[in-house]
């Protein structure tokens, strides 16, 4: 048992070598600075250029997230007409500061008319409806390429139990969402 425990021993010592065979010539040079004083060493820094307040990732880089927002538009119409109404005209305006605030952002807009008349008729006044609001939109500067339109007339009529039904399916309807990469920013007692 004594020479078991002897030849395990010089073979433990012998794979324990004492000596190192060969030193690396070159340490690389690593940048220790933070240029961008971000807190992260140039060495590491994928982004050399962020904002001073901006939550900053491992890698230098800020963080960022997507923000959303979405925008509905509703707008009644009067039996046989395209006018809109002033209330109505001041949603159209801020739909297009909604458009110009997320400038990737394209429209469809929906007109529909009532049951009342004749059908055609219906599905060509619900076409210049949509119309209207677009042109309008164009009035506040908003590009016609990010406008389109689409007439449904009395087909998609709005079901209530009263009298209004026709009241509330002459209309044209948008529906928005808005979105635009923004960068997390930390709180500072100082800004």
């Amino acid at each position: 048992m004594k020479h078991i425990i002897l030849l395990a021993t010089g073979l433990f010592v012998i794979g324990c070598s004492s000596t190192i065979d060969s030193y690396p010539k070159d340490i690389p040079h690593l940048d220790l600075k933070d240029r961008d004083q971000d807190g992260v060493i140039n060495t590491r820094d994928h982004c050399q250029q962020t904002q001073t307040l901006d939550i900053i990732n491992n890698n230098g880089c800020s963080a960022q997230i997507i923000d959303t927002k979405d925008y509905n538009l509703h707008i009644l119409f009067n039996n046989d007409s395209i006018a809109i109404n002033h209330t109505f005209a001041h949603e159209v305006k801020f739909m297009a500061s909604f458009m110009k605030e997320y400038p990737s952002t394209k429209v469809v807009i929906n007109g529909y008319a009532s049951k009342v008349g004749n059908t055609n008729y219906n599905q060509a006044l619900s076409l210049r409806r949509s119309n209207a609001v677009r042109n309008l939109l164009l009035s506040h500067e908003i590009a016609p390429s990010r406008i389109s339109i689409q007439g449904f007339g009395e087909t998609v009529p709005i079901i209530v139990a009263s009298k209004e039904s026709d009241t509330l399916s002459r209309r044209v309807t948008a529906s928005l969402i808005g979105q635009r990469l923004e960068y997390l920013k930390q709180w500072n007692v100082k800004k």
